[in-house]
C-alpha cells in the first residue's frame, strides 16, 4: 500500500476541526488544562524522492498552545528561517502544527522528529522515526548497443553491494508497451522470447545473445529489486540489429535494343552506409573488373557509362528473417538498421560488344554480397559468311552459305536470298540499273538456295540477309555469276532494206532484247535469196507471203547466207548495217537475220522483201548555206545530171538540235530556180523555222522514178536568228511543200531511209496507234472517278435522308 501525504493531511485537518468544537462538561469549566498529543507516524515505504506530511494533533489542552518540531532532539527550523535545508516546512496552528518535506534524501532526512507542545499548564510530545527506504543502485548498467547481424555479445547489468542481495531481471519491452518474458536471474536456459539461443549466466548480470536475428532488434530494460521492500529500479536500453549489404535477388538478365539506353539496375539492402561497384566480366580471364566510369566513345561527347543512385526508408520486414512474413508476432521494428538503395548503372547507345555479364558488388562495415547481370543486347543478325556458288547451270544456279557470326540475341526467323541482273560496260563495270529486284525466302534451318527461271547466258548478282524479330541484318558479299548460254531465243528486229543502187542493198536491223540473247552474241547470219526479176512485175510482191504459206518448208528456205560480225552498241540500241552486193537490177529480194552465239543459232526473223534500183542513183549533192533570217534559210547546191532529159528529184532532211526526230521536204526538180550567177546550182529558201533555233540540215536527190536515192549530202548546222525582221522569199512556191517525218539517221546522224521503206515499221510505235490509246485510258480513268464522286454523293444523300427519318420516328415517339 502506497502512502498518500496530501490525503492523510486533509484528513487530518478535518479530524482536528472536530476536535475543537466544545463538550458541554464539567473540564470545560475548568481554569486550565495541561495539553496532550495525538500519536503520529510516518510511512514505512517511503522512498528519496517523494514528499511526506505528518500533522502534531491536540486532543486537549488550554490556550495559548506552543509548538516545536525537534530532529533527532534538535529544533527544526521551517525552509523560511532554515538556511541548510530548503525542502522542510512547518506550518503552526492554535490546535496543530504540521511537518511537510518534499524531495526526501535519505542522508538528510532520516531520523526520529518530535513534536513537543506546551502551555502553562504543562506539556506533552510524541516522536516518530522517519526511515527512507534505498532502492537497489546500479553498479554497471548496458548501455544502447548496435550490433551486426550474426554476431554475438554478453550484456552486463550489476548492482551496488548491499546487506540484502538484489535481484536482477531482464526485460524486453514490446513495440505495444507490454513487457516481455522475464529472465529469472538463476536460469541458464530460458530465453527473453521463444528462441533457446538467449541464455543468462552469472546469477542474471549477464545475458548472453550468440547470432544475433532480426526479430533481436528492440527495447530491453535491466530491473533491480530490492526483495526486502519489494522497491525497484529499472534501465532502459535498445539493441538495433545492423543488416549486411545484400541484394534480394541474386542474378538477372535483361534485353535492350540496339542503339537504346541499358539501365542495370540493383536494388541492395543494409544498414547504411552502402558502397556500390560497378564490375564487367572479363571474356578471356572470367574475372569480373572495373568499369571505367570516364570512357567516352569517340562518336559521343557525353560518357557511356552512367551511375545513380536513389535512397529509400527502412525495410524492416526483411528477408533476413527467419519465419514467414504471415507471421502475426512479425512486425515492424524500428531497431533494425536495414535500407533499401537502389542503384543503377545506365548504359547509353548500347552495341552488340556491349553484350557480356555485369555485376554489381555492395558492401558497408557488417558485410557485402554479389549480384549478377546478363546483358543481352537485341540487334539484327551480322552478315552471313562464306557465300559460295556451288552449281550453275543455263536456267538456274545453287548457292550456299554459313549462319552469322552474331544473330543479335533473337533467333533467325530466315533468310532472304536477293538476286538481280546486271550489265557489263565497256570499261568492264557491271551495273544492274533498271532490272528488278528478286527475293527469294529460305527457312532458318537451311543454308542453301537453288535460284531459277534465270536467263541464260546472263550476268547475275545475288546477296544473303538473315532476318531476325528485329528486321534484317547486314548483307552478305555480293556474289556474281553467269548462267551457262543457250542459242538466241528471238531474232533481230526492226529490219529495214532500201536500194542502195541496181546491184546494192542496205539493210539496218537491231539486236533482239538482251534478255533473248541468252549469251553473248557473236555476230549475224544475214539469209537472202532471189524472188523476181525485172520481167516478173512488182505487182507480184503482194501475194508473195500467201505463195510462201502453201510451199513446202524445204522449199521455202533457200537461201544464201553472209556471215557478219556482231558490232552493235548499247548506246546505239545495237544498231548493225551491212550492204549486200552482187545483186541483180529491178529485182525483188527476200532478206531473213539469225543471231548466234557461242552455242549455236537463234530463230530467224520475218521474212521482208526489197528491190535494187532500175536505175542508179544520182550523184551526191554538195549542199551550201547561202543566207540565214529569223526563220528562214536560204540553200544552193549543184547536181550534175546524167542525161539533160533527166529530172531529178530532191529532199532535205532537216531537225532541231535537241530534237532526234528528222523532218523531210521532197521537192520537184523542175519547180527549183538556178543561180542567176552559176546556172548549174539550185537555190531554194526553206521557211517555217522557229527562231533562235539551231537546226542541222542534209540533201539527197531521187530518181525520176524514185527507184533509187543518192547517198546523203554533208551536213548543216545553222542557229536561226531571233531578231524579228520582214521575211524575203527567194521562192514562194516551197511554201506550199508539206513536212514529212523522216527516216530515223544513221550511226553518222545522216538517215538513209526513203519514206516509203518506213512503213515497214511496226504499226504499235506509229502515232496512229499510240495516241488513240492514250486518249481512250485518259476517258475510261475520268469516267471511273467522276461515277466514284458520283456515288458518294448519292450515298452521303441517302444517309442523311435515312437520319432524317430516324430523327423524326424519335420525336413522334418522344412526343406520344
Amino acid at each position: 500500500m502506497k502512502f498518500y501525504p496530501h490525503s492523510l493531511w486533509f484528513l487530518s485537518l478535518i479530524i482536528v476541526q472536530i476536535s475543537a468544537i466544545p463538550y458541554p462538561s464539567s473540564t470545560s469549566t475548568r481554569l486550565g488544562i495541561r495539553p496532550r498529543l495525538k500519536s503520529f507516524h510516518f510511512d514505512p515505504n517511503i522512498i528519496e524522492g517523494q514528499t511526506v506530511r505528518v500533522f502534531c494533533q491536540l486532543l486537549d489542552g488550554s490556550q495559548p498552545l506552543s509548538f516545536q518540531w525537534l530532529k533527532n532532539g534538535q529544533p527544526l527550523l521551517s525552509a523560511s528561517s532554515n538556511k541548510n535545508d530548503d525542502r522542510i516546512e512547518i506550518q503552526t496552528f492554535n490546535d496543530y502544527s504540521s511537518l511537510a518535506i518534499y524531495n526526501i534524501d535519505r542522508k538528510l532526512h532520516s531520523g526520529n522528529f518530535t513534536c513537543l507542545v506546551s502551555n502553562s499548564f504543562g506539556s506533552d510530545q510524541h516522536s516518530s522515526i522517519l526511515i527512507v527506504q534505498e532502492p537497489p543502485s546500479f553498479l554497471e548498467k548496458p548501455q544502447d548497443l548496435s550490433i551486426g547481424l550474426k554476431d554475438s555479445i554478453t550484456l552486463q547489468c550489476r548492482a551496488n553491494p548491499g546487506p540484502i542481495k538484489t535481484v536482477i531481471k531482464w526485460n524486453r519491452i514490446h513495440f505495444d508497451g507490454n513487457f516481455g518474458v522475464d529472465v529469472p536471474p538463476s536460469s541458464y536456459t530460458t530465453s527473453l522470447t521463444k528462441d533457446s539461443r538467449r541464455e543468462q549466466i552469472s546469477s542474471g548480470e549477464e545475458l548472453n545473445l550468440n547470432d544475433i536475428r532480426i526479430d533481436d532488434g528492440g527495447l530491453y530494460e535491466c530491473v533491480l529489486e530490492n526483495p526486502h521492500n519489494h522497491l525497484t529500479i529499472s534501465h532502459q536500453f535498445s539493441i538495433t540489429v545492423n543488416v549486411p549489404a545484400y541484394f534480394k535477388q541474386k542474378s538477372d538478365q535483361i534485353e535492350v535494343k540496339r542503339g537504346e539506353t541499358a539501365k542495370l539496375i540493383c536494388e541492395t539492402f543494409g544498414a547504411k552506409p552502402i558502397n556500390i561497384f560497378w564490375l564487367r566480366q572479363n571474356v578471356q580471364s572470367g574475372e569480373f573488373e572495373p568499369i571505367n566510369f570516364d570512357y567516352t566513345q569517340e562518336s559521343f561527347s557525353f560518357p557511356r557509362y552512367v551511375p545513380l543512385e536513389k535512397n529509400f526508408d527502412s525495410d524492416f520486414n526483411s528477408d533476413y528473417l527467419s519465419a514467414s512474413n504471415s507471421d502475426p508476432l512479425l512486425k515492424p521494428n524500428p531497431f533494425v538498421n536495414n535500407n533499401r538503395t537502389l542503384f543503377e548503372l545506365h548504359i547509353n547507345s548500347v552495341d552488340s560488344f556491349d553484350n557480356g555479364l555485369y555485376a554489381c558488388r555492395s558492401r558497408n562495415d557488417f558485410g557485402e554480397d554479389l549480384r549478377r547481370i546478363n546483358l543481352f543486347v537485341q540487334d539484327v543478325p551480322a552478315a552471313v559468311r562464306q557465300l559460295r556458288l556451288t552449281q550453275i547451270w543455263t536456267s538456274e544456279a545453287s548457292i550456299s552459305w554459313f549462319s552469322p557470326d552474331s544473330i543479335g540475341n533473337s533467333p533467325i526467323l530466315h533468310y532472304t536470298v536477293q538476286y538481280w541482273r546486271e550489265t557489263r560496260l565497256p570499261n568492264s563495270t557491271m551495273v544492274s540499273s533498271g532490272y528488278r529486284l528478286h527475293e527469294i525466302e529460305v527457312p532458318a534451318t537451311s543454308t542453301t538456295c537453288i535460284i531459277k527461271n534465270l536467263s541464260p547466258g546472263t550476268s547475275y548478282a545475288v546477296r544473303v540477309v538473315a532476318i531476325n524479330q528485329f528486321g534484317r541484318g547486314q548483307s552478305s558479299q555480293l556474289l556474281r555469276f553467269n548462267t551457262e548460254e543457250e542459242m538466241p531465243s528471238a531474232a533481230p528486229i526492226d529490219i529495214l532494206a532500201e536500194s542502195q543502187g541496181t546491184s546494192k542493198l542496205r539493210i539496218r536491223w537491231k539486236a533482239p532484247p538482251k534478255s533473248h540473247w541468252n549469251g553473248r552474241l557473236k555476230g549475224y547470219y544475214l539469209g537472202y535469196r532471189l524472188i523476181s526479176s525485172v520481167n516478173d512485175g512488182v505487182e507480184d510482191k503482194n501475194n508473195l507471203h500467201s505463195q510462201n504459206q502453201n510451199e513446202p518448208e524445204s522449199d521455202k528456205r533457200v537461201y544464201a547466207y553472209k556471215q557478219i560480225e556482231f558490232n552493235g552498241l548499247a548506246e546505239d540500241n545495237y544498231l548493225e548495217e551491212f550492204v549486200l552486193t552482187g545483186l541483180n537490177r529491178a529485182s525483188l529480194y527476200g532478206i531473213i537475220l539469225k543471231c548466234f552465239n557461242e552455242v549455236g543459232e537463234g530463230p530467224s526473223s520475218h521474212e521482208i522483201f526489197v528491190s535494187t534500183a532500175s536505175k542508179d542513183p544520182p550523184p551526191k549533192p554538195t549542199l551550201m548555206l547561202i543566207e540565214t533570217k529569223e526563220n528562214h534559210v536560204v540553200l544552193k547546191w549543184n547536181q550534175q545530171q546524167k542525161d539533160s532529159n533527166e529530172i531529178i528529184h530532191y529532199r532535205i532532211f532537216f531537225k532541231e538540235d535537241k530534237r532526234p526526230v528528222w523532218q523531210e521536204i521532197e521537192i520537184d526538180g523542175s519547180t527549183l530556180s538556178h543561180d542567176d550567177s552559176d546556172p548549174d546550182h539550185y537555190v531554194y529558201q526553206l521557211n517555217g523555222l522557229n527562231q533562235g533555233t539551231g537546226y542541222q540540215l542534209y540533201l539527197r536527190s531521187l530518181c525520176e522514178d524514185k527507184t533509187s536515192m543518192s547517198e546523203p549530202s554533208n551536213v548543216i548546222s545553222v542557229r536561226m536568228s531571233s531578231e524579228v525582221s520582214p521575211s524575203n522569199f527567194l521562192n514562194s512556191r516551197a511554201m506550199e511543200q508539206p513536212f514529212h517525218i523522216a527516216a530515223i539517221p544513221t550511226v553518222y546522224s545522216q538517215p538513209t531511209l526513203s519514206t516509203f521503206q518506213q512503213t515497214q515499221v511496226p504499226p504499235y510505235f506509229r502515232f496512229s496507234f499510240i495516241v488513240p490509246i492514250a486518249v481512250a485510258i485518259v476517258i475510261i480513268v475520268i469516267a471511273c472517278v467522276g461515277a466514284y464522286v458520283y456515288i458518294r454523293i448519292d450515298d452521303r444523300q441517302a444517309q442523311m435522308k435515312l437520319y432524317s427519318a430516324a430523327a423524326a420516328a424519335t420525336n413522334s415517339y418522344v412526343g406520344t
